[in-house]
């Protein structure tokens, strides 16, 4: 399994997903959206996760309980172009704002989901940044980084104000396949 997963790549291109470029196009609404959703929902949040979390629209099954989906459709109800640009994306898993105060990381951690996420800089890019299987990558507001979340990852916020990105959840294997001749790396 080892040699399996040194061959995978740790960042691709975001254009191999085509309904991306709407939320991208968008992407100035959904900022306003998270904004509205952190400040109504995130302090339950973090009183239960911390300072550093993501909030999920759409959970990924294995977070779905009564309770977190509850919390989860109030943030769909907060959030309608966002919800509305990727409820019918065939190959969304999941998504979710995250959130990263100034001067926080997220630790190194991996998921064992074989999935993509693409994360949208909403706010604080330029001085933030995520580190993929020792790969890094800035992030810019309005600026897709697609990430394989299987690999070791983790995310730093170096700059004067908090980090939010909307995390897209992507299963590759219901996913168009990149056209003969498409760059598949960041």
């Amino acid at each position: 399994m080892t040699e399996t997963r040194s061959r995978r790549r740790a960042f691709y291109d975001w254009t191999r997903f085509a309904e991306l470029a709407d939320v991208r196009a968008h992407y100035r609404t959904i900022a306003q959206e998270a904004r509205c959703v952190l400040a109504e929902l995130g302090p339950t949040v973090s009183a239960k996760l911390g300072a550093t979390y993501a909030l999920p629209l759409v959970g990924e099954p294995d977070d779905r309980h009564p309770v977190a989906d509850l919390v989860f459709a109030r943030a769909r109800e907060l959030s309608p172009t966002t919800s509305r640009l990727l409820t019918p994306v065939p190959y969304v898993v999941a998504f979710a704002f995250s959130y990263l105060p100034v001067g926080a990381s997220i630790p190194l951690h991996e998921h064992w989901n074989p999935y993509l996420v693409a994360a949208l800089c909403l706010q604080g890019g330029g001085a933030s940044h995520i580190l993929v299987g020792g790969e890094q990558r800035d992030f810019s507001d309005g600026e897709f980084v697609v990430f394989d979340y299987s690999l070791p990852h983790e995310a730093h916020n170096q700059g004067d104000i908090d980090r939010i990105v909307l995390l897209v959840t992507i299963n590759p294997r219901l996913a168009p396949k990149a056209a003969p001749g498409t760059a598949t790396t960041a």
